[in-house]
């Protein structure tokens, strides 16, 4: 299984796929696919835009599609992560043209849990 699972597409996608990682997730702890070693990092599910709630959206995804007999004990932690911005915020409205909005230098992240 993935350690990082990123999220790159427009934010009016995320909840959407956020619901499908959920299902797989579940899926995949209850087959025991996770990895059940301690030493095992968290499995970390971010975007590379977290504007707009995306903390509140995994947490409604993963409540949304939590099974019935799901105990609440993941065999392998998971954390949540975003980034502010993107390094770059590019558009191209024509073919051949890309017009630079805004660079970025400096990236800030917000991961959940803290301890993650």
């Amino acid at each position: 299984s993935a350690d990082i699972i990123i999220l790159a597409c427009p934010v009016s996608a995320h909840f959407a796929l956020l619901r499908r990682i959920a299902k797989a997730m579940y899926n995949l702890d209850r087959k025991g696919l996770l990895g059940r070693s301690p030493a095992r990092p968290p499995i970390y599910i971010g975007s590379l835009y977290a504007a707009g709630g995306f903390d509140w959206m995994s947490r409604i995804a993963f409540l949304k599609e939590r099974p019935v007999d799901f105990d609440g004990a993941w065999k392998r932690s998971l954390g949540l992560f975003g980034l502010k911005a993107f390094p770059y915020l590019t558009k191209s409205l024509k073919a051949g043209e890309v017009t630079l909005h805004g660079r970025f230098p400096q990236l800030q992240v917000a991961v959940s849990p803290s301890n993650a």
